[in-house]
């Protein structure tokens, strides 16, 4: 798409002190030209799974145990369809705060978003320890675009420090033929990426000044959440069963938090911690 190869050479050229600002500009464009409006999400994560087989010490999972739970997969489908009547083209994601591969249906999951979500980019964010190579090309075959690995092993310790070893997973991806290697995204924890998912566990982060909330984040009840933060999901906006997605989105109280949190107004109590030291 042009679009999106003009924008990463911007991010090539443009100083440093505006690249913050391409994200944003970005979405707004893709937005008005996909829907008409700038104010529409551009990412959907459901939480098709409430556990994690890890317990990272820079994630909530570390301190608090969620009880086992699925979203019931007519309610996933439901999600689906919901997307598919707005032509939604955004990135799709089976995630929240639990480990995707744990779900033995994930891949007839996928399968039936990609069917109904053809434009949408699908993206599988785990980390990887319950990756096969059978199961890596049954998925990309199901319709996953990429997967978005934490390469735990090789990421920030408590103290700060990086290390640096091939691990498990930059030993499977190097395995894969290069087109394969391609739809694995390893990424490597930093304290500009660390935050402190709102002050539930310590980390070393900037104080955040503003957020602008471009995602939807269903759990596993269909609730959809303020933003990814809430990890005990306290703030509802409305659950799709009851609701069309996209009349959540665009449903006034939802509508005016989001435009008070581009202008660094915070009422929630989660965010007034959000990335703060």
């Amino acid at each position: 798409m042009l679009i999106s190869k003009l924008f990463a050479i911007g991010r090539r050229i443009v100083p440093s002190v505006f690249k913050f600002k391409l994200p944003t500009l970005y979405f707004d464009i893709i937005n008005l030209m996909n829907y008409g409006t700038t104010d529409m999400f551009s990412s959907v994560q459901l939480e098709t799974i409430t556990t994690c087989n890890r317990k990272c010490w820079y994630c909530p999972n570390s301190k608090y145990k969620k009880p086992y739970a699925i979203m019931p997969t007519s309610m996933y489908e439901k999600v689906i369809d919901q997307l598919q009547s707005i032509n939604y083209k955004g990135i799709f994601s089976p995630h929240f705060y639990g480990e995707p591969l744990l779900d033995k249906r994930l891949p007839d999951l996928i399968s039936y978003a990609r069917e109904k979500l053809p434009k949408s980019l699908i993206r599988v964010y785990t980390n990887g320890d319950f990756f096969t190579e059978e199961l890596f090309m049954k998925l990309i075959n199901k319709g996953v675009d990429e997967f978005f690995i934490t390469d735990h092993d090789a990421s920030l310790t408590k103290d700060g420090k990086l290390v640096e070893k091939e691990t498990f997973i930059s030993k499977f991806r190097n395995g894969l033929e290069k087109k394969f290697q391609d739809k694995i995204i390893l990424y490597k924890l930093d304290n500009k990426t660390l935050n402190n998912r709102a002050g539930l566990v310590e980390v070393k982060a900037k104080k955040k000044e503003r957020c602008d909330i471009r995602a939807v984040i269903i759990d596993h009840k269909g609730n959809v959440l303020l933003c990814c933060q809430d990890y005990f999901t306290k703030h509802s906006f409305g659950n799709i069963n009851d609701i069309h997605v996209k009349e959540i989105w665009d449903s006034k109280n939802f509508k005016s938090v989001r435009q008070k949190l581009r202008r660094g107004i915070f009422e929630f109590d989660i965010c007034k911690k959000c990335l703060q030291n």
